[in-house]
């Protein structure tokens, strides 16, 4: 919460072909680890905390971020569909 506190934000990762020379750098270095690195900033985004004090609507966010994993999982082909489950765990407690 401190950090929320100073404005600090998860950044969303760039889309799994985006061209920008940071993300093709990354890419061409280590595809996996790249791979990876989204997957942990789309985690992070997921957690309860994270959505539930970043948001005015955590639960639309949740839906939202849903939405973005199922399409991510699409295209990228180290992802499974397991990652999607994550955002709606909010929903589950509720």
């Amino acid at each position: 919460m401190a950090l929320l506190l100073k404005h600090e934000t998860i950044e969303r990762p760039h889309r799994c072909h985006c061209l920008c020379d940071d993300c093709q750098t990354l890419a061409n270095h280590d595809e996996l680890k790249f791979a990876r690195s989204r997957l942990n900033a789309y985690r992070a985004l997921a957690s309860e905390a994270y959505l539930s004090l970043s948001t005015d609507d955590p639960i639309l966010a949740s839906f939202r971020l849903r939405r973005e994993l199922l399409q991510v999982a699409n295209e990228e082909k180290y992802y499974t569909a397991s990652c999607c489950r994550k955002p709606i765990a909010l929903l589950q407690h509720a």
